[in-house]
């Protein structure tokens, strides 16, 4: 009687098989201070480091471009803006590599805007490599007109994207983000802007929680509010 010995799966099977484990990651974070629910990058590796693990499957950055914009907001604070092109090696247990190439960007008023920057970059590669289902809407049910933006005390005129990051990065708190969104329709604005949006609602929350470990794609309650709904 012959037998033969089990074949070591390439990396795309074995992501098939990670695929079939993890599923859809849905928006169970809830932060208590301030009311909102969010799929961060956390919720993402506790979903998908284990299936990765039982199926041999290794994960490694490859940066391939970092670009930093800094910008004085209107009350004089400092804003760094992080951009950054990543591949991820996925190394399947036989040896071979799949490669996912994606571009992400974050803002912070401190030295967290590269690692935020990466950790979207992780996130966006998991999700759309596994292709994870979000139930998040689709870019095409939105649109996002670009219109100069006056400020009628100075009369500067300002594209849009860098009024609203701006009026992020002057907000003091959580309600006072709330009001940017609704001001400057950050809802159909494009999904970088949603991602910096999220940044800062993050940052904010952190400083008012004492001994949170921040989470760069925790979804905002501002937007949960400002829509009436889970963010």
């Amino acid at each position: 009687m012959t037998t033969t010995a089990t074949e070591t799966p390439t990396v795309s099977a074995a992501l098939v098989r990670v695929m079939a484990d993890v599923g859809a990651v849905g928006k169970d974070g809830f932060n208590n201070q301030q009311g909102f629910n969010f799929r961060g990058i956390d919720a993402v590796m506790k979903a998908v480091h284990p299936a990765l693990v039982r199926h041999g499957v290794v994960v490694v950055p490859d940066l391939q471009t970092v670009a930093y914009d800094a910008a004085t907001t209107r009350s004089g604070g400092n804003l760094t803006l992080c951009r950054v092109v990543v591949a991820f090696v996925f190394t399947g247990p036989a040896g071979d590599t799949l490669r996912a190439t994606v571009a992400a960007e974050a803002m912070d008023s401190g030295d967290k805007a590269t690692a935020k920057a990466m950790s979207v970059a992780f996130r966006t590669a998991l999700i759309q490599s596994l292709t994870m289902p979000t139930d998040e809407p689709d870019p095409d049910a939105s649109s996002y007109e670009t219109v100069p933006h006056v400020n009628t005390t100075t009369g500067e005129v300002t594209d849009p994207e860098t009024a609203v990051r701006e009026a992020m990065a002057a907000a003091t708190d959580i309600e006072a983000l709330r009001a940017v969104y609704r001001a400057h329709s950050v809802g159909s604005a494009p999904q970088h802007i949603r991602d910096e949006f999220d940044a800062r609602a993050n940052e904010l929350a952190q400083d008012e929680t004492a001994g949170s470990d921040p989470d760069p794609d925790a979804t905002a309650a501002a937007e949960a509010a400002a829509e009436g709904g889970d963010a």
